[in-house]
C-alpha cells in the first residue's frame, strides 16, 4: 500500500494531455465568470469571489497535472499541492451553494448568517484534514493514519453535501427563486454530491490504490462533475439567476 500511495503522483504523466485540455476549458470559463462578475459590479461579492476561487484553484490543479511530467518537485510536495488544490476547488463550490441560499434569505437573516458561518467552518476543517492526509500519505509510517484523516474529511464533506437539501427545504427559499436559480442549485449540488460520494469511496485503502492505478475514474467522477458545475455557474451566473433586491 505504501508503494502504491507513494507512486500516485508519478502516474499523472499519462494524463497530461487531457489535463491540459481541461485546463484550457476551465481557463475560458474563469475568464467568462470574471467578465460577468465585472458586469455585475461583483454583486453579490462573497458569492462571486467564492466561485472565482474555485475556478482559479481548479485551473491551477489541472495546469499542475498537465505539467507534472516535467516537474522538478518531489513526490511529497506534489501530493501536498494536489491534495490542497482538489480539496479547495471542490469545497468552495459546496460553500457557494449554501451562500446562494443565504443571499436569497437576505444578509440580515440570522439563519443566513448561521448557514454561512457553519458551512465555512465545516469546510475549513475538512480541508485541513484532507491536507494533512496528503502530507502523511507519502510516509510509510503514517500511511494508515493518513487514510483515517482522509476518511474523516470525506465523511464531513459528504455530510455537508447531503445536508444542503434539508437546509434548502427549511429555508423556504424556493418561492423566492427564479427558475434559473433552482436549476443552478440542483445541478451544482448534485455534481458536488457525486464528487463527495466518490471521495468517500476512495478514502477506503483498497479502493484508493485501485483508482490511483486507473486515473480515468478520477477524471470521470471528480473532474467531470466539477467541470459541469463550473459550466452551470457560468451559464446561470448570479447576474441572471439572482436578481438584485
Amino acid at each position: 500500500m505504501a508503494s502504491s500511495t507513494n507512486n500516485v503522483a508519478l502516474m499523472y504523466e499519462i494524463y497530461t494531455v487531457p489535463a491540459a485540455i481541461l485546463a484550457a476549458i476551465v481557463g475560458i470559463l474563469a475568464i467568462a465568470w470574471l467578465i460577468q462578475s465585472i458586469q455585475a459590479s461583483f454583486y453579490p461579492r462573497r458569492l462571486l469571489n467564492l466561485l472565482l476561487i474555485s475556478y482559479v484553484t481548479n485551473f491551477a490543479d489541472l495546469i499542475f497535472r498537465a505539467t507534472l511530467y516535467n516537474s522538478i518537485l518531489d513526490v511529497t510536495t506534489t501530493l501536498i499541492i494536489i491534495s490542497i488544490l482538489v480539496a479547495v476547488g471542490q469545497r468552495v463550490i459546496i460553500i457557494a451553494n449554501y451562500v446562494f441560499i443565504g443571499q436569497i434569505l437576505g444578509i440580515q437573516s440570522s439563519f443566513a448568517r448561521a448557514i454561512n458561518i457553519g458551512t465555512l467552518l465545516v469546510a475549513l476543517i475538512s480541508t485541513v484534514l484532507a491536507s494533512f492526509a496528503g502530507v502523511q500519505s507519502t510516509n510509510p509510517d503514517t500511511i494508515e493514519n493518513s487514510f483515517r484523516l482522509r476518511q474523516i474529511a470525506a465523511a464531513i464533506v459528504l455530510f455537508l453535501t447531503f445536508a444542503f437539501y434539508p437546509i434548502w427545504f427549511l429555508s423556504k427559499t424556493f418561492k423566492d427563486m427564479t427558475k434559473q436559480a433552482i436549476v443552478l442549485l440542483l445541478i451544482s449540488s448534485l455534481t458536488c454530491l457525486i464528487v463527495a460520494i466518490y471521495t468517500m469511496i476512495i478514502s477506503i485503502p483498497q479502493y484508493y490504490v485501485a483508482t490511483s492505478q486507473q486515473l480515468m475514474w478520477f477524471y470521470i467522477f471528480q473532474l467531470t462533475p466539477i467541470l459541469i458545475a463550473l459550466i452551470t455557474w457560468v451559464i446561470f451566473h448570479p447576474i441572471r439567476s439572482l436578481p438584485r433586491t
